[in-house]
């Protein structure tokens, strides 16, 4: 009883004084960093953000980005962040959807699908966390790569939506509104995906996942026991006087 008393009533102090203000802290610097990210040149501001936006979401501090969606919808109508942010969910699911078909693990041909799934809906945390950095750098790295690229492309494509909180493919209602957003939005997500998958399919796919799990031993049956031989007379097992039930003392056995 007292251990997890005292555990929840430190961690609840220091999380009020201490995490919580530096956290606030980093995220007010990262709100500003990619503020001016996103008016570098060239789409270099999809670049950095593209790139570094898997590292940030590691933190959990992310969502302080909604401030900036906001913000740009609020001032301009439009959010060209979201754009940034569903390409990096579709790499994310093509180099999760690569590692998931390849592996040899049983348990990552399970939960891989099903992560790829969460991912081209949005939800890009059971992918990341569960698949892509379960056994190494090398498909983390490459994901971040990719989605750097893919900022960078939708940057200079202008490619812009009219809300924020959802991505990937529930994103795409937020360019429905021009022909044009919604044909360079299919088109960007569609080779994005299929070159997360290819690349990490050739490249980047962990030794460690192809790892066929060790077979079960299989249990020894020795040989069956010889039954036992049966009595050829059979006797009481303790000696004593027979009583008919009826000359019992007590009635109720009586």
């Amino acid at each position: 009883m007292i251990t997890p008393f005292l555990v929840l009533l430190i961690m609840l102090v220091l999380s009020l004084l201490v995490i919580g203000p530096l956290l606030h802290a980093l995220e007010n610097v990262l709100l500003v960093i990619v503020e001016s990210a996103l008016a570098l040149p060239l789409g270099l501001g999809g670049l950095v953000v593209g790139f570094f936006w898997s590292i940030i979401t590691l933190t959990g501090v992310h969502h302080i980005f909604n401030m900036l969606e906001i913000s740009l919808l609020s001032s301009t109508g439009f959010n060209p962040f979201n754009a940034i942010l569903c390409m990096c969910g579709f790499s994310s699911a093509g180099v999760c959807l690569a590692i998931s078909l390849k592996a040899k693990k049983k348990e990552i041909r399970a939960i891989g699908p099903s992560a790829t799934a969460s991912a081209l809906l949005g939800i890009g945390e059971p992918a990341l966390f569960g698949v892509i950095l379960r056994y190494g750098l090398k498909p983390f790295l490459l994901s971040c790569s990719i989605n750097g690229v893919a900022g960078m492309i939708a940057m200079l494509l202008g490619m812009k939506g009219t809300g924020n909180g959802i991505t990937t493919i529930p994103g795409m209602l937020l360019y429905i509104y021009s022909p044009t957003q919604i044909l360079m939005y299919i088109v960007l997500a569609a080779a994005v995906f299929a070159t997360a998958f290819s690349l990490t399919w050739m490249f980047a796919v962990p030794p460690e996942a192809m790892e066929a799990d060790a077979p079960k031993a299989a249990k020894k049956v020795g040989p069956a026991p010889a039954p036992a031989p049966f009595p050829e007379e059979l006797g009481s097992v303790a000696k004593g006087v027979f009583v008919p039930m009826e000359e019992l003392p007590d009635p109720t056995f009586a």
